[in-house]
């Protein structure tokens, strides 16, 4: 018998197996162009260096305008930071029910949390092919 509890998710990718990358066109290439303001964005997840200590920076980024839409800033890479910069975009009207959000395949992006919010708001995630 083991010391240790197994806490990771056996197959991680079963758990997002239902979300389709929404970002290709009909022949199956990257479409990253949108037509209207809030159709389609996308996110991530970067680390600052801070006079404090490092911060992390969710962010939420229109594809029209090409502009950053919704942001968070935290001590925690947890679910909530990316909620966060969500709620920013939604209280600037830039995500409404039909939006698409991109995103990689990171534990905040396929938390349920996160998957029930973006239920929730109408959102239908997107997301690319593992390593990509």
């Amino acid at each position: 018998m083991s010391a240790f509890k197994t806490t990771t998710v056996r197959d991680h990718q079963a758990r997002t197996a239902h979300i389709k990358n929404h970002m290709v066109d009909k022949l199956g290439r990257r479409d990253f162009r949108s037509s209207r303001p809030g159709a389609k964005l996308v996110g991530d997840i970067t680390y600052l260096r801070t006079g404090e200590g490092w911060l992390y920076l969710a962010t939420v980024i229109d594809l029209y305008s090409r502009q950053i839409v919704g942001w968070s800033m935290a001590e925690n890479m947890q679910t909530q930071l990316v909620i966060d910069a969500m709620e920013m975009a939604v209280s600037r009207g830039f995500i409404r029910p039909g939006s698409v959000f991109h995103s990689d395949r990171g534990t905040q992006n396929t938390s349920d949390a996160f998957q029930g919010w973006c239920a929730g708001q109408g959102v239908r995630q997107s997301m690319g092919r593992t390593g990509v």
